[in-house]
């Protein structure tokens, strides 16, 4: 197209046509991006949230097992029990909270590894619940030979199999959310080059 024939009036509103038809374009990619961002940083917040949930939940399985270990030794002493017993019931709800937390929130966010791994704790968790049941039947029972034999040779093992577990699930959550995070703070640095130009 010849513009030396087109008059001065047509070629400006060609130019203004053609800036906004730009700025359309870049408003749109940043808008696109901003929005790739904002979800890359909550999928990044919720894992760590969820990362976080299940470091809680380790930590208060080792305190349940500190509470086992102590119930045993000193199951003689009264009142001992039932203290240790309404402490583990209220432990235990939290753990199902949290448990279910964790479930929900990889659910939603379909993350198949952690979600497997997830999978895995929860058997080991309800694993170990039967036994520490058992040990706990035999010490209301006054049975403390049985209930050590049972600590030892049935209980740890499947305490450390369940806390091992549950700290690969923590480690592949972290991992999960500081490759979301990275993942966020990338598009943050391609939003800034767009809303550069």
């Amino acid at each position: 197209m010849n513009l030396k024939h087109v008059s001065i009036s047509k070629r400006l509103m060609l130019a203004f046509g053609t800036m906004m038809a730009l700025l359309v374009v870049v408003l749109a990619t940043a808008l696109v991006a901003a929005r790739a961002t904002e979800g890359a940083a909550y999928r990044a917040q919720t894992l760590q949230t969820l990362a976080l949930n299940a470091e809680r939940w380790a930590s208060d399985t080792r305190l349940q097992v500190g509470r086992i270990q102590a119930t045993i030794q000193f199951a003689e002493t009264p009142g001992l029990l039932d203290y240790f017993q309404r402490q583990i019931q209220a432990t235990r709800a939290r753990v199902d909270e949290l448990e279910k937390q964790v479930n929900d929130g990889l659910q939603a966010l379909g993350e198949a590894e952690a979600s497997a791994q997830l999978q895995r704790v929860m058997e080991l968790r309800q694993r170990q619940i039967g036994v520490r049941d058992e040990v706990m039947a035999a010490v209301r029972a006054g049975d403390f030979e049985r209930a050590r034999q049972l600590q030892q040779s049935r209980y740890e093992p499947s305490v450390n199999e369940y806390i091992a577990a549950q700290d690969r699930l923590s480690e592949v959550l972290q991992a999960k959310a500081q490759q979301a995070l990275d993942g966020a703070y990338a598009l943050s640095r391609r939003l800034q080059w767009i809303e550069g130009i």
